[in-house]
């Protein structure tokens, strides 16, 4: 809230803001309260993570690096192994100073220029080919979560009619689409 507070003055918005992280939820037929931080896919969580992060963006231009962000999910891109050691290792000690930690199974450094390489980010994996180039490709985790939304649906025993089972996927195959066609404007266009 202390961080909130350098960039919003109006007590009312501070107010909801504060609410929204005291705000319980439940979870099956368990009810549960939040004792820290802001509750995971909460509506404000994203903005509380931008003005949490916000001073490590400034290090990261500070120290001449170049940061990909969204919300907690980051890419620091270097040109050579060394740098992106130093650069994790920045990263590492203003993680700490900050009350936060890196996900170890999320954390590595990725030496892009091999062939077959390759590094996963917002649903995308982005690889090293043959030629040289970069692809940019649907995440296989993400494919296998639209799979598993999908196939509860389309279950000949689910007990509803075609019309239904379409009126239920149209929604989430228009997002699936909209967010990975190659054509669109969301995501990443090019790295390398």
């Amino acid at each position: 809230m202390k961080l909130v507070e350098k960039h919003v003055a109006d007590g009312r918005v501070l107010g909801m803001i504060e609410g929204f992280l005291k705000a319980g939820g439940m979870e099956g037929m368990e009810s549960w309260e939040p004792d820290h931080g802001t509750p995971q896919g909460g509506v404000i969580s994203p903005l509380l993570a931008n003005i949490y992060l916000d001073p490590l963006d400034w290090l990261m231009v500070e120290n001449g690096l170049e940061m990909v962000r969204y919300a907690d999910d980051m890419v620091v891109l270097c040109r050579d192994r060394e740098k992106a050691r130093g650069a994790l290792e920045k990263i590492q000690e203003w993680m700490g100073q900050a009350g936060l930690t890196l996900h170890p199974e999320k954390t590595r450094v990725v030496e892009m220029t091999e062939q077959g390489r390759h590094s996963d980010f917002l649903g995308y994996r982005f690889w090293r080919a043959r030629g040289g180039g970069i692809k940019k490709l649907v995440r296989p985790k993400s494919k296998k979560k639209l799979r598993a939304t999908i196939k509860p649906q389309t279950r000949r025993t689910n007990g509803e009619n075609m019309e239904a089972i379409v009126a239920k996927l149209k929604p989430v195959l228009r997002g699936w689409y909209g967010y990975f066609n190659p054509n669109s404007e969301v995501g990443v266009k090019k790295w390398g």
